[in-house]
């Protein structure tokens, strides 16, 4: 930051914060990094410094049952579980015996989304941060993103859950599913876990854009232009201080109606 503030020219603002997709009302809590530079014309009204100070606005979050798909197939479901190494299914038979425990003291609670491929199996208790009605991993290699179910959703995910949909990785990041229907699903987790939602890109300018807009309004960075109204005022003054203005010579079409009604 201190580096970045030396680069700037002087008057520059700078801060930074930490914000996820719980900002931008999505069901992730990936945390992203954001700096943003503003100019001085961005802070020389009291709105714009009220505007900037309040920041992102608050949202709710989202249900993150919203973003996920109707219940798949007992065929999809054997296929998504088959899909597993060893290793990883006893993680998941871990993870399920220590979410309904959880569950049994957060009734609540609906889904676990764990990445079985990485999330180590430990005895600790669930909390927030573990991706609980929400997703934390949604990382370059989340192909092995797996819903865990509550006993009170079996019924929609299947008694052993199973793997997040590309589809679904995509809404949780804000991304409308067809348009990324081209990429194939290597491409689109590795896009996906090098993108920030889209969502809280808005959120995050939001602020800056309602500043520039108000700089514009008050005319701090678009300046009036040189035949502006007060500008005409100031030569009308000008001309009437020096005397009236000379009229341009007559054309010879009336300087010869003038004659004929002299001869007259």
């Amino acid at each position: 930051m201190a580096l970045l503030k030396e680069e700037l020219p002087n008057g520059w603002q700078v801060t930074w914060e930490t914000r996820s997709g719980r900002d931008s009302s999505l069901p992730n809590a990936r945390l992203r990094l954001f700096i943003t530079a503003t100019h001085p014309s961005l802070r020389a009204t009291a709105t714009q410094c009220r505007v900037l100070r309040r920041g992102v606005p608050a949202l709710l979050k989202r249900d993150v049952m919203e973003f996920l798909e109707a219940p798949a197939s007992d065929a999809d479901l054997n296929a998504d579980w088959t899909d597993l190494t060893v290793n990883q299914q006893m993680n998941t038979l871990e993870r399920i015996r220590h979410f309904h425990a959880h569950c049994e003291k957060h009734p609540s609670c609906r889904v676990l989304i764990a990445d079985v491929a990485r999330d180590a199996t430990t005895g600790s208790s669930f909390g927030e941060g573990k991706g609980i009605d929400e997703t934390m991993t949604l990382r370059r290699n989340s192909r092995y993103l797996w819903c865990v179910p509550a006993p009170n959703m079996v019924h929609f995910f299947g008694p052993r859950g199973r793997l997040l949909k590309d589809s679904e990785k995509a809404r949780l990041t804000g991304i409308a599913p067809q348009s990324v229907d081209m990429l194939s699903s290597l491409s689109l987790q590795t896009a996906i876990g090098n993108s920030i939602p889209v969502p809280l890109v808005a959120c995050i300018l939001a602020p800056v854009v309602r500043a520039l807009v108000e700089a514009r309004r008050r005319e701090l960075i678009f300046p009036r232009s040189p035949s502006s109204g007060a500008d005409r005022k100031k030569r009308k003054r000008e001309t009437d201080a020096d005397g009236a203005v000379q009229s341009p010579d007559p054309s010879p079409n009336k300087q010869m109606l003038s004659d004929k009604a002299f001869a007259l």
